[in-house]
Formats: C-alpha cells, sequence, structure tokens
C-alpha cells in the first residue's frame, strides 16, 4: 500500500513539474512571438536521452500538441549540433535542413527562420561568446554550406550544457530579421535559461 501511495505521489510530481514546464514555454515564446513581431515562435527542448528535440507550443496555429525531431533534423537541429545561432532569410534555398512537405501539411509558408541556442544557466557566459559567431544563411547558399562544414567539423552532437532551441518563423511584416531581432533573440535565450534553471529548482 505504501508504495502504491509512493507511486501515485511520484506520477502527481511529474504531473505539476510537466505543468510548469508548459507555463514556462507558454509565457517565455509567447512574449519573445510579440517582441520580434514573428508569426511563429517555438521553444524546443534537448532529450539527449532519446536524441530528439521536442516542443509543446508554436504561436500562431491553432494546435498546441508535442513536436519531436531528431536532434540533428531541420535548421533547429543544425543550431543544436553546433550550439551556434542561425539566420535564415529564405528557408527554400536550403532544403538540405528544410522539407517544404511540412508547409504543405500545414498550409503555410516559412520564408525567414531565426535560432537561437539555450544553454544552462551556469553556461550562459558561455553562451555569449558563441553567439557572436552567427551561421548566417542570409548570402548565397554556398556561403552559408561552407559556414555550416566549419561549424560541424567543430561539433558533430550537442555541446554540453545545451537545453533548448528557440526557433522564430517569419517576420510579420514580411521584411528579414535584423540585427536589432538578433539582440532580442539572445536576450530571450538569456531569460530561457533562467526560467529553466529556475523549474529546475523546484
Amino acid at each position: 500500500m505504501t508504495s502504491l501511495l509512493f507511486l501515485d505521489l511520484e506520477a502527481a510530481e511529474r504531473a505539476k513539474k510537466e505543468k510548469e514546464l508548459t507555463t514556462i514555454i507558454e509565457t517565455v515564446i509567447g512574449h519573445g512571438h510579440n517582441v520580434i513581431n514573428a508569426e511563429r515562435a517555438s521553444l524546443f527542448l534537448l532529450d539527449r536521452k532519446e536524441h530528439i528535440l521536442w516542443t509543446k507550443v508554436a504561436t500562431g496555429t491553432n494546435n498546441c500538441h508535442t513536436i519531436k525531431v531528431n536532434e540533428k533534423s531541420g535548421f533547429v537541429g543544425l543550431c543544436a549540433m553546433t550550439g551556434r545561432p542561425l539566420v535564415v532569410d529564405d528557408a527554400y534555398k536550403h532544403q538540405k535542413h528544410f522539407n517544404p512537405e511540412s508547409d504543405k501539411e500545414l498550409r503555410f509558408r516559412t520564408k525567414s527562420v531565426m535560432c537561437w541556442p539555450v544553454f544552462e544557466m551556469e553556461e550562459q557566459g558561455k553562451n555569449d561568446v558563441l553567439n557572436r559567431n552567427v551561421l548566417d544563411f542570409t548570402t548565397s547558399p554556398t556561403s552559408a554550406n561552407t559556414l555550416e562544414s566549419k561549424a560541424t567539423i567543430i561539433l558533430n552532437h550537442p555541446p554540453p550544457k545545451l537545453i533548448a532551441v528557440i526557433e522564430i518563423i517569419n517576420k510579420s511584416d514580411g521584411e528579414i530579421f535584423t540585427q536589432n531581432d538578433r539582440m532580442l533573440c539572445e536576450m530571450l535565450a538569456y531569460h530561457v535559461a533562467i526560467f529553466m534553471r529556475n523549474h529546475k529548482q523546484l
């Protein structure tokens, strides 16, 4: 009987933690979605055991459901594998990391993408250094591929202490992401790290 009670309490604690985490994601990304003036924003959390990135929030859509992708998949995966931010002006020019079929399924058109890595709070100083080396896909595909090759030689798996990736899609005004947007996204990553640290300490 005691063991069953223990299991019930453990399950209740897990459910409470999951609810708190969902609230953190919704609060932080909802704020970022508005500040950066983008059509969609998501926070993908890294599950090292399962080698996936997952999210429950995608602002700008009618449904909120769990989305899981391989840790090496897409622009989010490239950001996770290198531990470096990336900015893309035209996703369709880089189909090695973008699958147009997802747009067809959602009846959506992805144009510009910005991804930013989030590290555990004690590693945020390291994050600031990495953020200066943005993988800039705003030039030609050839230049971007060269940058990508250099990055993946350095890291071929998510770096230690990386816990999540922020993905921002499409400026609402149809323009490309600016330097100011990059600064705002970096600040958002910092605040996500704070929220995640506080969640971990609960």
